[in-house]
């Protein structure tokens, strides 16, 4: 999955669990995100980080297929950790609460979004999901532009960006990112089965 990753510069693209935590990133869906709180987890970068409200341009519709999404989860399987999670958000955000009220449930395979960057200006992002078969619950989210578009440019100009500030910082040789090495399981890296990232 890592080389996977890897190997889309062109494509912002992450891998989160049933509770929308992201497990691996690369490092252009990070550039998304760059300078934002919260985004380990996309239920907590939603409703706990005032500044997706910008980001997101059509913030209140995406912030609903996320809360429909939990909602799925939560009927699938409603875990103590799943249930910490609802709780925080419904003691943090009065607008999570009203979502959540609506009992909404959505597994959101695949839609597009609009993003508003500072850097690279406005995008148009389809996004589709993928299940990870060899890692129950898991799912890998992958972004595109329409070829030829000004969001196809946009989204090269950010890729530049984040290249220019990697080479900077000497990790060009290090295009995904890793979170918490804990949870997931059955993952190859350059030949070696690894124990797990979060």
């Amino acid at each position: 999955m890592l080389r996977l990753l890897d190997s889309w510069d062109d494509k912002p693209a992450f891998v989160m669990n049933h509770l929308l935590d992201v497990l691996a990133q690369n490092s252009l869906f990070a550039a998304l995100q760059e300078g934002l709180e919260h985004t380990d987890n996309i239920m907590r970068f939603a409703f706990l980080n005032p500044a997706v409200r910008e980001l997101w341009v059509d913030w209140e519709a995406q912030a609903r297929l996320r809360v429909a999404h939990l909602r799925a989860a939560a009927g699938a399987d409603c875990s103590p950790t799943l249930l910490e999670l609802v709780e925080e958000l419904s003691d943090a955000s009065e607008d999570f609460r009203r979502m959540w009220a609506h009992h909404d449930v959505c597994t959101d395979a695949g839609a597009s979004m609009c993003v508003h960057h500072p850097d690279a200006g406005d995008l148009t992002l389809r996004y589709q999901a993928f299940s990870v078969d060899c890692a129950p619950g898991q799912r890998l989210i992958v972004f595109q532009t329409d070829p030829g578009s000004p969001s196809e440019r946009a989204l090269a100009k950010l890729a530049g960006l984040r290249h220019r500030q990697s080479s900077k910082s000497g990790k060009q040789g290090v295009p995904w990112e890793l979170h918490d090495l804990d949870e997931v399981g059955q993952v190859e890296v350059a030949g070696h089965p690894a124990t797990g990232w979060t």
